[in-house]
C-alpha cells in the first residue's frame, strides 16, 4: 500500500508541474525536446521533435515580441526512455510571422534552429554554367534545397537556418548555383515565390 501511495503521489507532482499530464490507457503526456522547425507561409512552423511515433501535440503556444515559446508533449511510457531513433512532427499555427524573433522550446528552455524559406533578389550568370543567387540573410549559410531545371525555366528554392547569436540585421548574402546546362533563354524562377528572378548576364561584359 505505502508503494502505491508514493507512486500515485510522484505521478501527481509530475502531472501538476507540467512535465506530464495523464492521458488514456496507461500512457502519460511527457514535454519532448524540440529539434529544429521549418518557417513555411501562412505563419506556420513545421516542428520536429524528439519522439518516435509517439502522437506529439502542441501543449502550449506563447508569443512575445522577442521569442516564441512552444513546448510540446508526446505519449511515453512513465519512467521508461524507450524512443527509437526517430523524429515526429508537429504543425504549429502563428499569429504573424516569425520574423526575427527566437524560437524557445518550452520543454528545456533552449533556442531552437529555424530553417526559413528565402526570397532570391537577384542573380547574375558568371559563366556558361555557373550561376550567383542573392538573398536578404545575414551569415546564415543559405543553401538550395530545391532545383529543377527544364527547357523552359530554372526553377530554385534556397532556405536557411538561424543561429544563435547570429545578427538580426537583414544584409545582402549569395550562395552558388551550378547549372547543368546554359541558362540561355531559360527564366530563372524562384520556386519560394513563384516568380521570375531578374538576372544579369556577367559574361557579355567587355566583348
Amino acid at each position: 500500500m505505502t508503494v502505491l501511495i508514493v507512486f500515485v503521489l510522484v505521478l501527481s507532482a509530475f502531472a501538476f508541474s507540467g512535465n506530464w499530464s495523464m492521458l488514456r490507457g496507461f500512457t502519460v503526456g511527457s514535454g519532448v525536446k524540440i529539434l529544429s522547425a521549418h518557417e513555411r507561409p501562412a505563419n506556420v512552423l513545421v516542428v520536429s521533435v524528439a519522439s518516435c511515433n509517439s502522437d506529439p501535440r502542441l501543449h502550449s503556444i506563447r508569443e512575445g515580441d522577442s521569442n516564441v515559446r512552444i513546448k510540446v508533449v508526446s505519449n511515453s511510457w512513465p519512467f521508461r526512455e524507450g524512443q527509437d531513433d526517430c523524429a515526429d512532427g508537429v504543425v504549429v499555427q502563428l499569429n504573424q510571422p516569425l520574423g526575427e524573433r527566437e524560437l524557445i522550446d518550452g520543454h528545456n528552455g533552449r533556442e531552437v534552429d529555424v530553417r526559413r524559406e528565402l526570397r532570391i533578389n537577384r542573380a547574375e550568370v558568371r559563366a556558361s554554367d555557373r550561376m550567383v543567387l542573392y538573398v536578404e540573410t545575414c551569415n546564415r549559410n543559405p543553401q538550395i534545397i530545391v532545383r529543377e531545371e527544364s527547357a523552359s525555366e530554372v526553377r530554385v528554392m534556397l532556405a536557411d537556418y538561424s543561429v544563435e547569436g547570429s545578427p538580426g540585421v537583414l544584409c545582402s548574402e549569395s550562395t552558388e548555383y551550378s547549372l547543368r546546362a546554359p541558362l540561355g533563354e531559360r527564366a530563372l524562377i524562384d520556386a519560394f515565390t513563384g516568380l521570375e528572378v531578374e538576372v544579369s548576364d556577367l559574361t557579355t561584359r567587355g566583348t
